[in-house]
């Protein structure tokens, strides 16, 4: 196993939240290491940000 500091990772705060129990979840990405917020109107659209990052990450 690689040292932590040598392994690829990305940490992020997620927050879930919506304005009524009928009204659809949204979503903010926090990055921890850029503080960066991403912000996502559903779960499905946070999901494909994710794929496409960690394909990115696959890439490199």
């Amino acid at each position: 196993m690689k040292p932590v500091d040598e392994q690829l990772y990305q940490v992020y705060l997620l927050r879930l939240w919506r304005h009524s129990t009928d009204a659809p979840w949204r979503v903010t990405l926090e990055s921890t290491e850029s503080s960066r917020q991403r912000h996502f109107a559903t779960i499905e659209a946070l999901a494909r940000f994710l794929e496409t990052a960690a394909a990115a990450d696959d890439h490199h």
